[in-house]
């Protein structure tokens, strides 16, 4: 704390703001020299323990509260009205097959056949024959991609964290603690309105995640923000960081009534 800071909390004059500052210097370089007399005085092996600041061991506590989990079994499917179970893994809406499938090589196959069409009719049919197949391919094999998803896109629950594992060549398993989740939004675009498919928006402490194609979106919403409000109800209170501020700031008005309390002694006394 500056001299300039001590004069605009207290409203005294530069040169009390002075003294205090001094005397305040004096006691901080007492206790530094205090401190370092107590540690020459130990032995050379004992080791000093520091104490670790609260809001740092709370945070770190926070965010390591959860165990990674380790749960086994098949997926099974959450059909309506079934109950939300932690430590089981779930299929997502088989839909979102249908709806991977008109938003993938669909469109691409349908601009090709518009495209092409011309050429084909000015050429042999053979070409034709060829370009068909070519279609026919690609449709199959977006079906059959689509499948390869829907069999690795899970999702689970733990007492902490939700965990949702996707990919096929490529796996990826992304881990949302309950206790830094902040918005859960439902996503619906024109392909999911066809087929009923809702996806869900998690909005984290540094990250959104989406979890696509949802069974039962209402209900597993619902089961994600109690989950939160649990967590955060047992969450380690935030230290305030700002107390020793306030200690001080007592401390200096306390100080300045006091010497406009002497001042207006000595004032007095002179008359």
């Amino acid at each position: 704390m500056s001299i300039d800071e001590i004069v605009t909390i207290t409203d005294l004059s530069r040169t009390a703001a002075e003294r205090i500052y001094n005397r305040l210097r004096i006691e901080e370089v007492t206790r530094i020299e205090t401190s370092i007399e107590v540690r020459e005085e130990e032995p050379a092996e004992a080791k000093v323990e520091v104490a670790e600041p609260k809001i740092g061991k709370a945070r770190r506590e926070r965010d390591t509260a959860f165990d990674i989990p380790s749960i086994d079994g098949e997926p099974v499917d959450l059909d309506d009205g079934a109950k939300i179970e932690y430590g089981k893994y779930y299929h997502i809406n088989p839909e979102m097959v249908k709806v991977w499938v008109l938003t993938g090589p669909v469109w691409f196959t349908l601009i090709m056949i518009i495209a092409m069409s011309p050429l084909v009719m000015l050429f042999e049919a053979s070409l034709a024959i060829l370009f068909g197949f070519v279609v026919a391919i690609v449709l199959l094999g977006s079906i059959w991609w689509a499948g390869l998803q829907y069999d690795n896109y899970t999702f689970a629950f733990t007492k902490d964290i939700i965990v949702v594992r996707s990919g096929v060549l490529y796996k990826e398993e992304v881990h949302i603690p309950f206790g830094r989740i902040q918005n859960i939004n439902s996503h619906q675009g024109i392909c999911d309105r066809m087929f009923g498919v809702w996806h869900l928006s998690v909005s984290a402490t540094g990250a959104t995640s989406m979890i696509h194609g949802v069974p039962q979106h209402e209900a597993v919403k619902a089961f994600i923000l109690d989950n939160v409000e649990a967590v955060k109800a047992k969450r380690v209170p935030k230290v305030d960081s700002d107390q020793g501020y306030r200690e001080v700031y007592v401390a200096l008005k306390s100080i300045s009534r006091n010497l406009q309390s002497h001042r207006s002694r000595a004032i007095v006394a002179q008359h």
